[in-house]
């Protein structure tokens, strides 16, 4: 990733800053999700 020198780090607003931070939590909570229901879903298969 290049850094962009036509901006400065400091002038990047908060909610950039926020959004950036925000993404990674939104996906591990996905991922998450989806191999909780797939444990789930092998789990009554192999009850059943």
């Amino acid at each position: 990733m290049q850094h962009d020198f036509n901006k400065p780090s400091h002038v990047t607003s908060v909610e950039e800053v926020n959004q950036k931070k925000r993404l990674p939590v939104y996906m591990l909570i996905l991922v998450g999700l989806f191999l909780l229901s797939l444990f789930v879903y092998m789990l009554a298969d192999w009850v059943k």
